[in-house]
């Protein structure tokens, strides 16, 4: 809506004249004529992406009119939804070990005039997502989850204009694995005859992808320190 008052005394008022032009760049346009008004509002609809100016005539009961030659006010149609990028400043990581991971979060293509950042977060499987901070710029910071799982990150903003970001997926999915692995081999006799041993695993503390074996040979009757090699 446009609003408009008279700052005049005058007690002879007949109304207003409200113009207005467009800006397209550096392209200005000439005055136009929205209309005759009594009252002191009016609802406007423009093109996106445009600036439009505003400004009032007043007109008294003898037709005289307001001198004016600059606009009132100006305002740019903005209906697009703001766009935001977020990423792990680490890279294309699909796992980590460490205790945490930097997150930065900026503008989309032709998203400058983004109020507001909004970093959610939420276990693979949560339909809730839980806040981990809000921010009026682009930036990063380190997330660092209290417990270890595969968790989604993501950016939604607020632009000036009020428009919201709409963003149903994660930009990021990442496993925190910080706990070591515990594993364990059976038991096996002490003395054999055999130039080969039967390896078995006794316990796993979880599915591993990879176990590294090493052996160190003592000869018998010494003690010295063990050397462990990979097999």
């Amino acid at each position: 809506d446009i609003e408009w008052q008279s700052f005049s005394e005058a007690d002879d008022l007949e109304g207003y004249y409200i113009y207005y032009l467009v800006r397209d760049g550096n392209t200005v346009g000439e005055w136009n004529v929205l209309g005759f008004f009594t009252n002191n509002s009016v609802s406007f609809t423009g093109q996106d992406g445009l600036i439009y100016r505003f400004k009032s005539i007043s007109v008294d009961t003898m037709g005289n009119l307001e001198a004016k030659g600059d606009y009132d006010t100006e305002m740019r149609v903005d209906t697009e939804s703001p766009i935001s990028i977020l990423r792990l400043d680490e890279g294309n990581v699909d796992f980590t070990n460490e205790e945490a991971v930097t997150i930065v979060w900026e503008p989309g293509n032709n998203s400058n005039d983004i109020l507001s950042y909004y970093i959610q977060y939420r276990i693979v499987g949560n339909e809730t997502w839980e806040s981990l901070n809000s921010f009026t710029s682009s930036g990063e910071h380190h997330f660092a989850p209290e417990t270890d799982g595969q968790y989604e990150i993501r950016s939604t903003t607020v632009d000036f204009a009020g428009n919201s970001e709409k963003k149903d997926l994660s930009d990021v999915v990442i496993t925190f694995d910080r706990v070591r692995p515990s594993l364990s081999l059976t038991e096996i006799d002490s003395l054999t005859g055999s130039g080969e041993l039967a390896l078995t695993i006794g316990y796993s503390s979880e599915t591993l992808s990879q176990i590294r074996l090493e052996t160190a040979r003592l000869p018998e009757g010494t003690m010295d320190v063990l050397e462990w090699q990979a097999i």
